[in-house]
């Protein structure tokens, strides 16, 4: 009975006393701050969680384009944390009552209190959180001018992607810059000492941050010199995709096989990049096919012209081409060359000339070889006579392989 009491004592105690921090005693107790905090908020989280699943289902159902599918998505979720947050700052003034803002106050103090003075520079724990911001804001703002720039001027004065995207980048990096800068300068840190803070950062860049270094100058070298740009079809370390996100340390790739591969920079500068569309999308798909030494090679060149031409990718100028390549050991050997105007075809127009020439040439009674031996045995030495040779294997010990027999392969009849 006595025990019971004692549990019964310590578990009052731990949720029905006051929490106190030092010589602050805070007006709530842990069995009130789980009912009016903890509990609701835990309720409203899986509520919302249930109420934005179901709003995402019914959105992505919905007939509208997938780009305001992902916009309302994007919103709802974004909507639903903002209230979220309101919830959490309203339960808090609840819990703390009447005395909400003398604590804010006191966190307040406690978080601005000086963690690096130097001059008119004082850094805080909330000079440190403000910088999250700033930087978000700068890339926001970086970002929305990049756009404005790219639709409302340099497409309406013609300008290639390659050079839309060394200008825009620069906007965008330069502008980001300023907007950082100012938005530092604004929440108290003083700008002429960041010289000293980047005189520190020399000493490490020089031994631990090379490689970081070395990918953010080859990301300036992209961004001018322009080897790859957004959109291409590159061909790096065996890897082929399509370039679709260019930062100034490293380079997202989109693979055949729809993968993301993140590149760093360097192999840029550093590799031999193959570039399907630096200059022009269009490509040149090859198809090679043999024929037997019986058919005319001149006829079929004509055909896998023909061919070619009524292929739905085919270009019209520059126009197929077929060559009589080599004697090959079984066949001829003859290549057709193909003009297609987007290099992301070339895969379905080289997979359809290959099905239109197995077609056209059984129908054109064109034969394609294929490679065959014949076992010719000479006549003194009849089948029956053929024999295999063995030596007889030693007590304890394995038999050795056969003795070919007297036969060859030759390529008579």
């Amino acid at each position: 009975m006595n025990m019971d009491m004692t549990i019964t004592e310590i578990l009052k105690r731990i949720f029905l006393t006051k929490f106190s921090i030092g010589e602050i005693t805070l007006p709530f107790t842990l069995l009130r701050l789980l009912l009016q905090f903890v509990l609701p908020l835990v309720v409203i989280f899986f509520v919302f969680k249930i109420i934005k699943k179901g709003l995402t289902i019914l959105i992505m159902r919905s007939k509208a384009r997938d780009e305001n599918k992902k916009n309302a998505v994007t919103w709802i979720r974004r909507g639903f944390n903002i209230i979220y947050y309101i919830l959490f700052f309203i339960f808090i003034s609840s819990l703390l009552g009447a005395e909400t803002m003398k604590y804010l106050q006191m966190i307040f103090d406690v978080l601005n209190q000086p963690l690096v003075e130097s001059g008119g520079t004082r850094i805080t724990i909330i000079t440190i959180i403000l910088t999250i911001p700033v930087f978000y804001i700068g890339s926001w703002i970086g970002r929305t001018v990049k756009k404005m720039v790219n639709t409302a001027v340099l497409e309406r004065l013609g300008f290639d992607d390659s050079r839309k995207f060394s200008f825009t980048s620069i906007i965008q990096y330069g502008i980001m810059i300023i907007v950082v800068l100012i938005g530092l300068s604004i929440i108290g840190i003083d700008l002429s000492a960041l010289t000293l803070i980047f005189g520190v950062m020399g000493i490490g860049l020089g031994f631990g941050l090379q490689s970081v270094v070395a990918n953010m100058i080859a990301g300036l070298i992209i961004i001018f010199s322009r080897p790859v740009k957004e959109g291409d079809r590159v061909l790096i370390n065996g890897l082929e995709g399509t370039v679709t996100h260019i930062r100034l340390n490293s380079t997202s790739i989109t693979t055949l096989t729809n993968e993301s591969i993140i590149v760093p920079n360097s192999n840029f500068t550093q590799n031999i990049v193959h570039n399907y569309s630096y200059d022009d999308k269009k490509i040149v798909i090859v198809n090679t096919v043999s024929i037997s030494y019986d058919n005319d090679p001149s006829e079929a060149c004509a055909l896998l012209e023909k061919i070619a031409a009524e292929n739905m990718y085919s270009l019209k100028y520059p126009a197929p081409v077929a060559r009589f390549k080599n004697f090959g050991d079984s066949g001829l050997e003859l290549h057709l060359h193909t003009w297609i105007d987007d290099l992301k075809d070339k895969y379905d127009a080289h997979e359809q000339i290959n099905r239109e020439i197995w077609k056209r040439f059984r129908e054109n009674n064109i034969s394609i070889p294929f490679p065959h031996v014949h076992l010719v045995i000479p006549k003194e030495n009849p089948p029956m006579d053929v024999r295999v040779k063995m030596d007889k294997p030693e007590p304890g010990k394995p038999s050795k392989p056969p003795v070919n027999p007297e036969v060859r392969f030759t390529d008579e009849d």
